[in-house]
């Protein structure tokens, strides 16, 4: 049965909203897919916040999420990482692979040049899921 964890990813103080998705985009997966190999999660979808510059040139370059409803300090994550494996077992083997002696400080030093990493991730997991769309209803695990 397919197992899903959804991350919420912090930026690192002072980087862009762009700097932060190209460093995830270009470096951090293709790193993970590489140390990762079969392990590797069978989707990993990475979800930005819209955020928008405010302040002028001459203040601090400060972004802050574009949001419909409520207040952007409501929402401090950057972005939502949804990593789909095909069993709990499957994730806990790529986590362990991760931390292994040779592979930890690899991890950590990409980690810190793009996320804060003062800031503990949130991982979720995720049970039932329950999809509707405007044609039919979708639902499974």
């Amino acid at each position: 049965m397919a197992f899903t964890v959804i991350l919420f990813a912090y930026r690192k103080p002072g980087m862009t909203p762009a700097a932060f998705r190209a460093h995830y985009e270009n470096i951090h997966v293709p790193l993970m897919k590489e140390l990762g190999g079969s392990l590797f999660p069978v989707s990993h979808t990475r979800r930005y916040i819209s955020q928008v510059q405010v302040g002028s040139e001459d203040e601090a370059q400060r972004y802050l999420p574009e949001v419909m409803s409520g207040s952007p300090s409501d929402l401090s994550y950057d972005a939502i990482t949804e990593m789909s494996f095909d069993s709990k077992e499957a994730f806990v083997k790529f986590s362990e692979l991760l931390a292994e002696p040779h592979i930890a400080p690899k991890v950590a030093e990409d980690c810190a040049a793009f996320l804060d990493v003062s800031r503990v991730p949130l991982v979720v997991v995720i049970g039932e899921r329950c999809e509707t769309r405007r044609d039919s209803c979708v639902s499974g695990g």
